[in-house]
This record gives C-alpha cells, sequence and structure tokens, in this order.
C-alpha cells in the first residue's frame, strides 16, 4: 500500500477509534441518528467470506473471523430481518421502528456455502444470497477471477453448486436472481436483458423452494430500459450497487445498499476495527467524510 493510502488509513481509524470509545457514537445512536437515517434501515452487500489465511486479490470480501465480529455486532445493536420483510416493509412505506439491517450476498461464490452458511446459522442471521445460475456446476470462473486462476487453487474461486444451495435452502437463506450470465445489461439488447432475467427466475423458482423475486443488477449496472425489463420479468424489487441506506425508498427498483469488504473494516495493522464497522452500519463516517476521496 502506498505511504499516502496508509496515512489515510490511519487518520480515518483515529477518527474512528475516537468517536467509538468517547462514547460519542452512544450519543448519536440514541439522540441524532433518526435525522440522518429516518428509516432506521441499512442493507449490507457482501460478496466472498474467506478462511482466514486466505486473501482477496479483487477486494470484494471478508473473512470469517471479521464477519463473525461483525454479526455479533449487528446482534448487539440492529434486528437482523429477512430481505423479502425488508421489501414487504418498503413497499408499504413502513417505517421501522428499531434499527434494522438486512444481509445480501451477490454472485454466488462456494464460500458462501463454506465459510459464511455456518455463521449465519450460528447466529440465526437471514440473508439472501443473487445467484448468477449460469456458473452453478460448471466450474467456469467469473471472468474478473480469470487473472486470479494462475496463482490460485481453483477451489478457491469456486462457484456454488446446486448440492450446496439445496443445503443452504431453508427459511434462513433464501435466493434471488442476478441473471444467467452476468451481463453489463445497459449495453445488452432489450431482448438479451429480458432472457437474461426470465430464464434465471424460471431456473431459480424451479429449483429452490425458497426462491424470492428479488434481482440484482450485475455490476450494478442498469439503465431506464433495465429496469422496465426487471419489472416485466415479473420482480418486485431489484437492489443496486450505489452505496448508501434506505432513508427513503421511492423506487423498489433503485434499492441502496452498503459494501462491505476487508479494507473498509480492518485497522492500520490489518486485524478488524469494531469501531470502523461502527461507524460504517451506523451511517456516521457517511455523515463525517461524505467524500471518500481523501481517505
Amino acid at each position: 500500500m502506498p505511504q499516502k493510502d496508509k496515512i489515510k488509513k490511519i487518520i480515518k481509524w483515529i477518527i474512528a477509534v475516537s468517536i467509538y470509545y468517547s462514547g460519542a457514537l452512544s450519543l448519536y445512536r440514541r439522540f441524532f441518528k433518526k435525522w440522518f437515517v429516518p428509516n432506521n434501515i441499512i442493507i449490507l452487500r457482501y460478496h466472498r467470506v474467506l478462511n482466514n489465511e486466505k486473501k482477496d486479490a479483487i477486494n470484494i470480501s471478508v473473512h470469517m473471523r471479521s464477519l463473525e465480529k461483525q454479526l455479533l455486532y449487528m446482534k448487539r445493536f440492529f434486528n437482523i430481518m429477512s430481505i423479502p420483510r425488508i421489501v414487504e416493509g418498503l413497499s408499504r412505506n413502513h417505517i421501522f421502528s428499531k434499527p434494522t439491517v438486512g444481509i445480501t450476498f451477490d454472485d454466488g461464490y462456494k464460500d458462501n456455502y463454506i465459510c459464511a452458511f455456518p455463521l449465519l446459522k450460528k447466529y440465526n442471521a437471514p440473508a439472501t444470497i443473487f445467484l448468477t445460475v449460469g456458473h452453478i456446476d460448471n466450474n467456469i470462473p467469473f471472468p474478473w477471477d480469470a487473472p486470479e486462476t494462475a496463482n490460485s487453487d481453483a477451489e478457491d474461486i469456486a462457484i456454488l453448486s446446486w448440492d450446496d444451495i439445496y443445503k443452504m435452502n431453508d427459511d434462513l437463506i433464501s435466493f434471488g436472481s442476478h441473471t444467467i450470465s452476468h451481463p453489463k445489461l445497459s449495453s445488452t439488447s432489450a431482448e438479451k436483458v429480458y432472457d437474461e432475467l426470465v430464464g434465471s427466475r424460471r431456473v431459480l423458482s424451479g429449483a429452490v423452494t425458497n426462491y424470492v423475486d428479488l434481482f440484482s443488477y450485475p455490476f450494478g449496472d442498469f439503465n431506464e430500459q433495465t429496469k422496465d425489463c426487471v419489472k416485466r420479468a415479473g420482480y418486485k424489487a431489484a437492489f443496486t450497487t450505489r452505496d448508501g441506506f434506505c432513508k427513503r425508498v421511492n423506487d423498489l427498483f433503485l434499492i441502496k445498499r452498503k459494501a462491505i469488504h476487508e479494507n473498509l473494516v480492518k485497522n492500520p495493522f490489518g486485524r478488524f476495527s469494531k469501531s470502523l464497522f461502527a461507524l460504517e452500519i451506523e451511517g456516521l463516517m457517511d455523515l463525517l467524510l461524505p467524500s471518500r476521496s481523501y481517505l
């Protein structure tokens, strides 16, 4: 990491630690949070969960030990609610009286079953996994993982199998669509987009009992044509990669999520920082540092 980035990370961590351990975060949570996160709800976006010794070349993962500490924080200060229930509440303009968090995973990596699922079960934390159905059981890595393949065991970038999915198919884990082949939808023809949406929905609804009519845009990429196709394909809501909180949802097909990855929540010494995670999930980091260009 360049020296400049190290300094930025140290400054950000010092700010987080000072606020967390001074009691300022507790005051914010108790008296001021309702003004900045009025709907009291945040949806988290994860991709991969790795064994503690594994490294992630493209920065979309958290470590198991880190996820466990995050779940402990969520259990203490939030109501962890299933994504279908959250969407139902948002569709009725429901105001969540208690701080509420939802958990999502995009793409459908095998480590969602091996590493994440045991922790979700342990803490009774519901989650929705958005599956790219064309990659299930075919041993073909995602294109962005290809450079990693030469330096990694194939198991490191493996995708969920149907057997993995069936084992997770219970009341705790639900499955939504992430298309068939993970294309950039805004640069794809309307006919092809519709085929991707309907095809993945058909496969999942016929394969798993805990399928939900929810969609996550691959790469967070969409336009008005894409949104229209998602609606026509029968989905109830769609999730973006736009970072933020569900302060007010005027469009159920543009639901924001908060991206969580290891570099976001680890201190300058490479260990999980509860204070950094707390400020991110409570909305205070976005308030203090609305532009992250310098930190």
